[in-house]
């Protein structure tokens, strides 16, 4: 049983989506889930208390380097899941590489990458021996998807930070992997309908049905759990077989 009691686990962009179901599958696990995003936390910790959970919410800015070191102030972690991402704005606006301006690049770099290495920064004091990080990329990487060079790069630059932070924390024990989700049903990706999720998993996937935010939650829970401790340096798609396809 993947047993996380008194533990505690920081979830970036934990208030919706695929961040909220991480943060209610590790609470079912007995972790204290500390939810940090820039709105909406205190309803996602509503509903994970109101399930038998423990949680709390500290508003953060994932590009700001003074934002971060706040949520992290006097706090000790047992683990991290980098999941804050600039995504939402993006469905229904795809721009042919050349078109996309270098503000617009920067943009989705600057909560995509450059986030992932601020929040990590700043956790690292916060990180007891033995913690576990989990990032996630995107299976867009494997494959490339026009209209989306600026989301891909931020993307594929997380799997390069990932391995290298697994080296340099391994001597404390700490592991540090990456996930790489198929298209999902999440809040965001259904501002194109149900419909058009379905139809992509049917077009696209080995297996013919949409990708859940708890099928993606499911394996964080594990990559966070002690069950997965000879595990570091690893990218893990979670697709649907899209990679087969």
């Amino acid at each position: 049983m993947q047993n996380l009691a008194g533990e505690t686990i920081v979830v970036t962009g934990g208030s919706q989506g695929i961040g909220l179901a991480i943060a209610k599958n590790v609470a079912a696990k007995g972790a204290h889930i500390l939810i940090t995003d820039i709105q909406y936390g205190t309803d996602a910790v509503k509903e994970i208390e109101d399930a038998g959970g423990s949680a709390e919410f500290r508003k953060g800015d994932v590009t700001s380097e003074e934002s971060m070191r706040a949520v992290f102030k006097d706090t000790k972690i047992d683990g991290l899941v980098n999941n804050a991402a600039y995504y939402a704005p993006l469905i229904g606006n795809f721009k042919q590489f050349t078109d996309i301006t270098v503000e617009e690049f920067e943009k989705v770099m600057s909560v995509n990458t450059t986030g992932v290495f601020i929040v990590t920064k700043e956790a690292v004091p916060a990180l007891n021996d033995g913690a576990r990080i989990v990032n996630i990329s995107s299976g867009t990487i494997l494959k490339g998807t026009a209209g989306l060079l600026h989301y891909i790069a931020s993307k594929a630059a997380v799997v390069g930070m990932t391995r290298t932070m697994a080296r340099e924390l391994a001597d404390r024990d700490i592991r540090v992997n990456t996930i790489m989700p198929g298209l999902t049903a999440s809040p965001a990706s259904l501002q194109g309908g149900e419909d058009r999720i379905q139809q992509r998993a049917e077009a696209s996937q080995m297996l013919k049905r949409a990708i859940q935010p708890e099928d993606i939650a499911n394996v964080i829970g594990f990559l966070l759990s002690h069950e997965s401790g000879m595990m570091t340096g690893q990218v893990v798609n979670v697709d649907g077989g899209n990679i087969l396809y």
